[in-house]
Parts: C-alpha cells; sequence; structure tokens
C-alpha cells in the first residue's frame, strides 16, 4: 500500500514538473518500518543502546505513525508539542530540506554540510532504486 502510495505521489508530482521526495525512507530500516534507529552523529544520541552496544534513538511516537517518542495519543490525527529530541521528526525534515537545498543554492558555493544537515543520503528520492511492475 505504501509503495503505491509513493508511486501515485511521484507520478503525480512529475505531471507537474515537480519532484517527488520520499522522506518516509528516512525513518525506515532497509525499507522496513522501525521504532528506533542507529543515532546519527549529527544528532544527539538519546535513546538506549543496541544489542551490539551502539546508541540508537526512538524514531516513532508511541502511536506507531507519528515522530515524538513520547507523544500522547492523537486526535483526529494530531499530537501535541515534543518536548523531548525528536529524531524521526529530524530525519524527516532533513529528508526534505536537503534536495530542495541543493536544487536552490550551487553546491560548489554552499554544500549541505554548510547547513549542518547529513548529506543526502538521507534524502531518498523515490525513483532512485525503485522499479515499478
Amino acid at each position: 500500500m505504501l509503495d503505491d502510495s509513493n508511486a501515485l505521489h511521484s507520478d503525480i508530482a512529475a505531471l507537474t514538473g515537480a519532484e517527488y521526495i520520499d522522506a518516509g525512507a528516512a525513518v525506515l530500516d532497509h525499507g522496513r518500518w522501525t521504532a528506533t534507529m542507529p543515532c546519527l552523529v549529527t544528532e544527539p544520541c538519546t535513546g538506549s543502546a543496541d544489542g551490539i552496544d551502539h546508541g540508537v534513538n526512538v524514531v516513532r511516537s508511541p502511536d506507531g505513525t507519528h515522530f515524538c517518542p513520547t507523544a500522547g495519543t492523537a486526535e483526529q490525527g494530531v499530537t501535541d508539542g515534543c518536548a523531548v529530541w525528536s529524531s524521526g521528526a529530524y530525519r524527516f525534515g532533513t529528508a526534505m530540506a536537503v534536495p530542495i537545498i541543493h536544487d536552490q543554492v550551487s553546491r560548489s558555493a554552499c554544500p549541505a554540510a554548510a547547513f549542518g544537515v547529513p548529506a543526502v543520503s538521507l534524502a531518498k528520492r523515490a525513483s532512485e532504486g525503485r522499479s515499478r511492475s
């Protein structure tokens, strides 16, 4: 279902001359849903450790959909503000912002690193690595 939705949004973007950015891929573990991900060097490591003592951050709220690790129950799809570090929101927002920054600013004049964000590796463009049936 999610792949169908991504394909639809990608197709709509292509029809309008826009580019679809699958920012949701930034909070997936090799394409699969996950509650935690390894800490990034560009963020605080506020979670626990995995089985081999690497730091992890919670990237999902308790409802499994939103990003705040301490969020209460969503009401009509909306949660309260988040008073703690939200790794999921950071990754999702960064995945959306980096390609836009790259499109707006010359890479040689102002690389993404100047903005303090990770390289484009977080930003998965839907057209890369996706095959259509």
